[in-house]
């Protein structure tokens, strides 16, 4: 098996604005990474409390059940 990654620091690029679906022409912010990003894989959770797979910003909810996570 052989693996080969590279990393690129998009941070400042400029994206021509045909590219944002009208949005204009935008530049690129710093790298995150999401709630469902914490809460694991399929082949292991993270436990992290409170946090699952499948959350958003748009389904969380501060009263969310502590243990989630599978």
């Amino acid at each position: 098996m052989d693996v080969r990654a590279r990393w690129v620091d998009l941070k400042g690029y400029q994206v021509d604005g045909k590219f944002t679906n009208g949005a204009g022409n935008k530049v690129l912010c710093m790298p995150a990474r999401g709630y469902s990003f914490a809460a694991g894989g399929e082949n292991g959770p993270s436990d992290i409390p409170g946090m699952y797979e499948g959350m958003t910003r748009e389904n969380f909810r501060i009263n969310d059940d502590i243990n989630k996570v599978d």
